[in-house]
């Protein structure tokens, strides 16, 4: 038992220190707010919160982007008041277009905070002007100020007590990827490979959303930000190579080139072991022994296909990663700048967006403003309680598919239930007769301390510990003197229900966005882009186009508890889909196959035409939703292959058409694959229980 608690404690170290941090600035936060006689210091509270992140440098990335929101929201909605006060319409077509804007921008790749920040202080402030229009300046500056008082008080705190360095947890992250590919490299050693795919897929989107917060402590040079940002480059480039490898072994056998795979593998887990490390990370020795390795495919007869495929995806891993542990001794702290130009293998390729407007946010953001207005115009008529906390509440819940909607509402209900239940009960048997505003902060600091370590330590349910936190500080911290509001938490969670059930009337009748439907569609159109690659497609481009519509698919796929079905619609296991589309990826790129069409043999070329067709074909299946039509494609690839394998007169066959033929072969494998999980024919049944279906 005392076990238990160890490893317990333990694991939940860093949320504990993150907790204590946010529990210390609120202490020092509430003396300086109500020491300044603000009109509402829960906001400065609120603020700190907020800026609860669990790095260093998102949190100070993420305070300025809060005040600049502040300064920004704040003068949009004075400007609302003065010029439409007297004009309900020209007030409700204004708010519509600065939450279509914002919103628009909330959901992109750039500073999204900031709009997200700005929308919610204009609904704030400017709900506030319309109750007292002449006290909307005062408002705004107050709001500002607390805000303020918040941000230097967490960006204090959170630099001086355990600070948590981004470089440090980014290297973490690129380690632990090179560590989850360890098993697959070896082959065979993965307990569930397509988890294991899904675990790499999802550490590589929190290298790139660290990659965001790197330059905002200020200890890197710009040379080494530029180190971590290759580095994070090559890791993904590894990973493709990793699945290349695991898909051909897959489809060949795990007894080829098993010296050169393990020798990898030990490479990895020491380049792993040396960016865990803030010094002597010994990347130089890692290369020198990878640049003395030899991979030799061994014969070129028409057996060697598999092994002539691996063999040069070995060899590009071998040299890719020697790059990657010849970098790593130039990261900061710790490292030193790089001197001169940079290593051409460590050169990044960067997607630039595509310019235009994007259709799917735009929709997002015009239902965001449909549903403030609804909100606004529903408390104005009816005079309902808790008006501002609906319209805050449409704008923090409303997602882009109407399942996360419906569940950060309830998280948001349930921790405001709770928070609100809690501050009523201390301000009714704790509160009374204390004065003093030291007790006050100690007797409202357990609280605080555990709604901070819910926030910082459970990724399911933070947004609960969030939620309580900002409804205690609500009832308890409402004025400038220890006076608890009890019926704060009453209009809060009266706010926080008008607000669901605003946004999930709106996200249902207009324009719903499936999360199942979503995620389908997204699986087709990989497929579908696949199958261009092997078309003949430009495999540098459709690699970046692929990686950005896989996460965009992930994402979805997170909403859906895993195992669960959807009746009526066909029992394919989504994470198995995503998975052996990522392999087929892997194998297109690692292999160059959109190349196949450039100086293969006709027969090459006339299974790569197959293929292409195969993925085709699955791709529109999955975006119907329907099951796998027959298709001879897969099979007539095989035969292409072994045609092209047929030595005339027993003369060797080059390396290359080898190297091609394997992974036609490891392609042809794995939409053989995809087409058996596609080609299920049992959906569930309407009106089946949905557990008695699944035993």
């Amino acid at each position: 038992m005392i076990a238990r608690v160890r490893r317990f404690l333990g694991a939940q170290a860093p949320a504990i220190h993150s907790a204590f941090a946010t529990t210390l600035a609120c202490e020092i936060a509430l003396v300086v707010v109500m020491a300044l006689h603000l009109p509402n210091p829960a906001w400065a509270l609120v603020t700190i919160f907020v800026l609860a992140t669990p790095t260093a440098g998102a949190s100070l990335q993420k305070a300025a982007l809060r005040v600049v929101g502040t300064a920004v929201g704040a003068s949009l909605s004075i400007g609302l008041i003065h010029w439409f006060d007297q004009a309900p319409i020209g007030f409700s077509l204004a708010l519509f277009a600065i939450c279509v804007v914002a919103a628009y921008g909330g959901s992109g790749p750039r500073y999204p905070y900031a709009y997200v920040v700005g929308l919610i202080t204009v609904v704030i402030v400017a709900m506030e002007g319309l109750s007292a229009p002449e006290r909307t300046v005062y408002t705004a500056f107050a709001r500002a100020a607390e805000v303020s008082v918040g941000v230097a008080t967490a960006v204090l705190v959170r630099l001086s007590i355990w600070p948590v360095r981004t470089s440090a947890t980014l290297r973490g992250e690129m380690a632990t990827t090179l560590e989850l590919s360890v098993p697959l490299l070896r082959g065979g050693a993965a307990a569930d490979p397509d988890a294991a795919v899904l675990g790499l897929l999802h550490s590589r989107q929190q290298q790139q959303a660290l990659l965001q917060t790197l330059g905002d402590e200020g200890d890197l040079t710009t040379a080494q930000g530029r180190a971590y940002a290759r580095a994070v480059a090559a890791v993904s480039a590894l990973v493709r190579h990793v699945l290349a490898v695991e898909a051909i072994l897959g489809a060949a056998g795990a007894s080829i080139l098993v010296e050169a795979r393990d020798a990898l593998a030990q490479a990895l887990e020491a380049v792993a072991h040396g960016l865990r490390r803030e010094r002597r990370r010994g990347g130089e020795a890692i290369a020198q022994r990878l640049a003395a390795m030899s991979i030799d495919a061994g014969g070129t007869d028409a057996t060697g296909g598999p092994a002539a495929a691996l063999a040069p995806v070995l060899r590009t891993l071998s040299a890719e990663l020697g790059a990657l542990a010849r970098s790593i001794d130039r990261f900061g702290p710790g490292g030193f700048s790089p001197v001169g130009p940079a290593d051409p293998a460590e050169t990044v390729v960067v997607a630039k967006p595509r310019a235009g407007l994007d259709r799917g946010r735009l929709l997002h953001a015009a239902k965001v403003g449909l549903v403030v207005l609804v909100a606004l115009w529903i408390w104005m008529t009816l005079h309902l309680p808790g008006g501002m906390q609906a319209l805050v509440t449409v704008v923090v819940i409303a997602q882009r598919t109407a399942g996360a909607t419906l569940l950060k509402g309830q998280l948001r209900l349930i921790g405001a239930v709770l928070g609100g239940t809690a501050g009523i009960l201390v301000a009714s048997l704790v509160i009374p007769g204390v004065s003093s505003l030291g007790v006050f902060g100690l007797l409202i600091a357990p609280a605080i301390f555990a709604s901070a370590w819910l926030n910082d330590g459970s990724p399911r349910y933070g947004y609960v510990g969030f939620q309580s936190g900002f409804a205690f500080i609500l009832t308890l911290v409402s004025g400038s003197s220890p006076d608890p509001d009890t019926m704060a938490p009453v209009y809060r969670v009266c706010g926080v229900l008008l607000g669901i059930l605003v946004v999930a009337v709106v996200m249902q009748l207009v324009a719903p966005v499936d999360t199942w439907r979503e995620v389908l569609a997204g699986i087709g159109r990989l497929l579908g882009l696949l199958g261009r690659s092997l078309a003949g497609g430009e495999t540098a481009a459709g690699t970046a186009e692929r990686s950005a519509l896989r996460d965009q698919t992930v994402a979805y796929m997170a909403e859906i508890d895993p195992g669960r079905w959807r009746r009526g619609w066909p029992r394919w296991s989504l994470p198995r889909l995503v998975a052996l589309q990522s392999r087929l990826g892997a194998v297109i790129s690692s292999i160059d196959l959109g190349g196949v069409e450039r100086g293969a043999t006709a027969e090459l070329r006339l299974a790569a035409g197959h293929l292409a067709a195969a993925a085709d074909r699955l791709g529109n299946d999955v975006a119907a939703r329907r099951s796998s039509r027959a298709g001879d494609e897969v099979a007539a690839a095989h035969a292409a292959v072994a045609r092209a394998l047929q030595s005339p007169a027993g003369a060797p066959i080059p390396a290359a058409v080898l190297a091609q033929a394997g992974g036609l072969q490891t392609a042809a494998a794995l939409l053989g694959a995809i087409e058996r999980v596609v080609a299920t024919p049992d959906p569930i049944p309407l009106r089946a229980d949905p557990v008695s279906a699944l035993a």
